[in-house]
């Protein structure tokens, strides 16, 4: 069968169906010809899909006026034998202009519009059941963790648009790179906008289910970080080559912070990275347009569930006040108590009432208490805090996120994940504190007072 053009691709390969709605039997894919429904790099090898997608896409920039580079995520032995690619990824950047304004997470109505156009051409040549993973990038002016919350919004914007245009049907997701990975020196305006990027990832997903694990998705990431080349002194914004050579370097006292909270939690200092990787696996999957402030609303799937000290502080609860049937509140969560592991010496924690309906709306908001330097004899709390709470439904498990109604209180907030099956003990739970200017985290668990 003569080979088409790359463009002539006619099935749509999520919906399965032609621009006049009917179906096709079968559709050549540069010289591979497929039943529809057969996956490419099943029939047609992997090697043959990257070429093909990568042509399809190069020609496809270039109609709207971007550069793309490509990367392979994987090949050498870092996948099974039968997908020897884990993921393509290509990122792409304006060739005049940029995506996003200096500091903004959405796009002018013209950059969406061109930016729309690659999309239907990246979707209408994606595999069956492949999963799109959109980095965000920034360059290094400014704080790092504000660059690494705007990558993470930005991702999430065009993760957003990718999900639209799919129709719900390809599983979008995104995460934030902040600045850690430039590919030019952060010392030179044209550095800094080749670092202000976004990343597209076409996951190869051999599973029957459209959706992956959210363990692989991190994989990915992880193997993207490692595999990406990073020059340090791009990170820089001073060009090291001009600093004199005769200027003498002062070697900077090593600062050490001790933990002066009078919480007595003996955390750890806070990072923003394995606070928002442990919320995103212990709470699984989550409807996101459920999540009402606690972030933006999106409909793509989010890989940066930001941790609460990463939010804006709350000025009211979500929990409705109204105290109901047993029945209506998920097993373990009728105005129960919960508390840490009672151990001499040490700070012990106290939540309660914890009150959540099957329709994930707390219905008190709940006292956190502190016991510190615990004795068998002490039974009174040193330091106890009302607190606003705000819920979020999981995978069979719910976020119970809370803030102390005092602004001037010793703690930040705390995130807590329990199960919605009646277990006793807390999926997972991390309190934020600050002590001589410096955020720190506290893992815990909490089980059910009896």
């Amino acid at each position: 069968m003569k080979a088409r053009s790359l463009f002539s691709f006619a099935t749509l390969i999520l919906a399965g169906c032609s621009s006049s709605g009917s179906y096709i039997a079968t559709h050549d894919v540069n010289g591979c010809e497929l039943v529809y429904g057969q996956r490419i790099v099943d029939e047609c090898g992997s090697n043959h899909y990257y070429d093909y997608r990568l042509q399809t896409l190069t020609e496809a920039a270039e109609k709207v006026g971007y550069i793309l580079n490509h990367d392979i995520v994987g090949g050498t032995g870092a996948a099974s034998d039968a997908y020897p690619m884990m993921a393509h990824s290509i990122t792409i950047t304006p060739k005049e202009g940029e995506f996003f304004a200096s500091g903004q997470s959405e796009m002018s109505p013209q950059n969406v519009a061109k930016l729309q156009h690659f999309i239907e051409d990246y979707l209408r040549t994606l595999d069956t059941n492949h999963n799109v993973l959109v980095l965000g990038h920034t360059d290094a002016v400014g704080k790092e963790s504000s660059n690494k919350s705007l990558s993470a919004k930005r991702a999430r914007y065009v993760s957003d648009l990718i999900y639209t245009a799919s129709r719900g049907k390809v599983s979008s997701w995104s995460y934030g790179m902040g600045e850690s990975v430039p590919i030019a020196p952060n010392y030179t305006k044209e550095g800094q906008g080749q670092n202000r990027r976004i990343e597209i990832v076409d996951i190869f997903n051999n599973s029957e289910s459209r959706n992956m694990d959210k363990e692989q998705l991190f994989a990915i990431i992880q193997f993207k970080q490692a595999q990406l080349v990073v020059n340090e002194k791009w990170k820089n914004l001073t060009d090291p080559t001009k600093v004199a050579k005769t200027q003498t370097k002062t070697k900077r006292k090593k600062v050490t912070y001790k933990d002066k909270n009078p919480l007595k939690l003996k955390g750890k200092l806070f990072k923003q990275d394995d606070a928002a990787h442990s919320i995103a696996t212990y709470l699984g999957p989550y409807h996101a347009d459920s999540w009402f402030n606690l972030m933006p609303t999106a409909v793509a799937s989010n890989l940066d569930i930001e941790s609460c000290p990463m939010i804006e502080r709350p000025t009211q609860s979500d929990s409705n006040g109204k105290k109901g049937k047993v029945g209506n509140s998920f097993p373990a969560l009728f105005s129960t108590s919960w508390n840490t592991m009672p151990q001499k010496g040490e700070t012990v924690v106290v939540l309660r009432p914890v009150q959540v309906e099957k329709d994930f709306i707390a219905s008190e908001d709940p006292t956190l208490s502190f016991i510190t330097d615990y004795q068998p004899n002490k039974n009174t709390a040193d330091y106890s805090y009302d607190m606003y709470v705000q819920t979020a439904p999981g995978d069979n498990a719910l976020l119970y996120r809370i803030f102390p109604k005092d602004p001037e209180a010793p703690l930040v907030c705390a995130d807590l994940i329990f199960r919605t099956t009646g277990e006793n003990k807390t999926k997972y739970m991390a309190v934020y504190y600050k002590s001589q200017g410096q955020l720190y985290q506290k893992n815990l668990t909490l089980q059910l007072s009896l």
